[in-house]
């Protein structure tokens, strides 16, 4: 029976991406509500994403920091920070800023009163 379940949810799933799929490439082709969402959920997120890792980048000093200075290294501080905002946290808290953002602007439009 799961297996059954399991089978059907990929069904839909295929199907539904193939239809997302074809409704790129078929008319009629929606530029400007594109050009809508994609400046609401990507430029309109640059605000959030700033503050976010600002007080990400400053917790992961404060922390870094205090465990280099027992070893003499607070120095390199900032370079590890740096790295690992650019490497690690960065791409991860950008990614739930987004879909924080998608999701909100999806069921902000879903509901009608």
């Amino acid at each position: 029976m799961q297996l059954r379940n399991t089978v059907a949810d990929l069904q839909d799933f295929y199907i539904l991406s193939l239809s997302t799929l074809l409704d790129m490439v078929r008319p009629p082709f929606r530029i400007r509500k594109t050009i809508v969402q994609m400046d609401y959920a990507g430029v309109g997120i640059l605000f959030m994403v700033f503050w976010v890792s600002l007080f990400i980048g400053m917790a992961l000093t404060l922390q870094t920091s205090a465990e280099l200075t027992r070893f003499g290294l607070n120095i390199y501080a900032p370079k590890i920070v740096g790295i690992s905002i650019v490497r690690e946290i960065g791409p991860v808290a950008i990614a739930m800023a987004f879909a924080t953002s998608a999701a909100r602007f999806t069921g902000g439009k879903s509901r009608r009163f």
